[in-house]
């Protein structure tokens, strides 16, 4: 029989209570970098989403401003007709060559609403009943049925829709 040195064991012991320990290091260590790295992570997606938001709603104030005021000049084309400034053919020029790219205006406008701001809607749908409403002021015989002042006022509600949305705008773009 051999008798064994309890000596003999203490390095054994030893080695493996640091072995252990320094493996418990490492998975805490490991850990805690995990958690630290998915925070940093959340951290940076939530601030790229705030910097796409706020520069999309850079995008759509430009894209809904220069819209309304293409808009508000058309209006202003068949206010002159309206009063007998221009003649309706005239009128039908100044739009043909002002004009041709005001749809696309709108499309990136819709866009930006319909993707980037969905809780716009409603509002974007007011600015569009408004304009809807001044169309009857843009036909060839609308003097004969419409007033100077039911023009401007209709323009007027008009325009403070667009003020509105673009006020509503920029207060989600401080909020970001």
């Amino acid at each position: 029989m051999s008798t064994e040195n309890p000596i003999d064991f203490a390095p054994i012991v030893g080695a493996s209570i640091a072995a252990i320990s320094t493996i418990i290091g490492v998975f805490l260590a490991n850990w805690f970098n995990s958690k630290s790295l998915n925070q940093a992570h959340e951290r940076a997606l939530t601030q790229s989403i705030k910097d796409t938001k706020l520069a999309k709603s850079e995008e759509l104030y430009l894209a809904l401003f220069r819209w309304h005021k293409d808009v508000t000049n058309l209006y202003l084309f068949h206010l002159r007709y309206f009063v007998g400034k221009l003649a309706f053919s005239q009128i039908n020029e100044l739009v043909n060559d002002n004009f041709r790219d005001n749809g696309k205006k709108f499309d990136v406008l819709t866009m930006l609403v319909n993707v980037h701001f969905p809780e716009l809607k409603p509002d974007l749908q007011l600015i569009l009943n408004m304009r809807d409403s001044l169309t009857k002021f843009l036909d060839e015989d609308a003097p004969k049925k419409h007033t100077v002042d039911e023009f401007c006022a209709d323009q007027d509600c008009f325009d403070a829709v667009c003020e509105s949305f673009l006020k509503k705008l920029a207060i989600v773009a401080r909020e970001l």
